[in-house]
């Protein structure tokens, strides 16, 4: 018996003697993180932008996710499905979008935490009108009627977007003063009877419903909204992002209303309604390995 207990107490010691020097615990190394190709989370991760072209950055993420395994792919759903999959560790894509698609009780996401605390650059929504055009003050006024009668936060709610549209508040006050054009963009778009407004297929904002053509959306709902208080109909027509200032001068439409982040150049350019939904870039992770991700890349 004392053999068979000193062999047990032998086989023990050598285990523990092997398990120094070794560990399960996670390093940055071994955490994989994708992201949209092209997108501003992509830009982020691998350092296209720095602290001289975006200063509301706290943490980089290029050195944040330094020494992690990075690796882009086609959309954001992909980098959320990599995620709950186990493909990849952490998902970078936009706050909006992580939170229409998890927070909104869809099943499939269920098991996802979003992670906002390293902010890698504030970005605020707001809609373009031209240059000049009086539609943008009206429509200012339609979103703080919005708020205060509360429509725009139940709107929010159905999309899992409330805490995006209470954060926006930090901005109010932001926009440009309108300065008239000499015709009036509100007399024609009237004169026509139905606002134009252009959209691409960017859910939880705008997006086609199963029968292929009719579109719904956060922003969908809220540009309807704002149309029955300023008695105008509006539409929907897709457009190619990359031809949005064409678009929009030609008149083939009468605004961006797509989830489009306020920049210094935009307001200059166009006329650029009050910032109504907060962005930034998140990190989405399995709940029950996010406290291991994020001691291994704070290393």
């Amino acid at each position: 018996m004392k053999k068979i207990i000193s062999l047990i107490m032998a086989a023990m010691m050598l285990l523990a003697i092997a398990g120094c020097g070794s560990s399960n615990t996670l390093t940055a190394s071994g955490v994989k993180v994708v992201s949209e190709a092209g997108s501003t989370g992509e830009e982020k991760v691998t350092g296209v932008m720095d602290d001289a072209n975006d200063p509301t950055v706290e943490v980089m993420a290029k050195d944040y996710f330094g020494k992690s395994q990075y690796s882009a792919v086609d959309s954001m759903a992909t980098a959320l499905m990599d995620v709950e999959n186990g493909v990849a560790d952490v998902a970078v894509v936009d706050s909006v979008i992580a939170q229409g698609m998890i927070e909104n009780g869809d099943s499939s996401f269920s098991d996802l935490v979003i992670n906002m605390d390293n902010k890698f650059g504030d970005q605020y929504f707001g809609i373009a009108f031209r240059k000049g055009s009086d539609i943008c003050p009206a429509v200012n006024e339609a979103i703080k009627t919005l708020r205060e009668n509360g429509k725009l936060n139940e709107i929010a709610e159905k999309y899992g977007l409330v805490q995006g549209i209470e954060a926006a508040k930090a901005a109010q006050g932001t926009e440009n003063e309108t300065v008239p054009a000499a015709e009036s963009d509100l007399a024609y778009v009237k004169s026509k009877g139905v606002l134009t407004i252009g959209v691409t297929n960017y859910p939880p904002m705008n997006y086609l419903e199963d029968d292929g053509t009719t579109w719904t959306g956060f922003d969908t709902e809220f540009a309807q909204a704002v149309g029955q208080i300023l008695g105008i109909k509006v539409e929907f027509v897709e457009i190619s992002w990359e031809a949005k200032e064409t678009e929009l001068a030609s008149k083939n439409i009468d605004c961006l209303w797509n989830g489009m982040c306020i920049t210094d150049d935009r307001k200059e350019m166009w006329e650029v309604s009050t910032p109504y939904m907060y962005n930034t870039q998140a990190m989405v992770m399995k709940a029950d390995k996010a406290d291991a991700i994020l001691a291994a890349l704070a290393q």
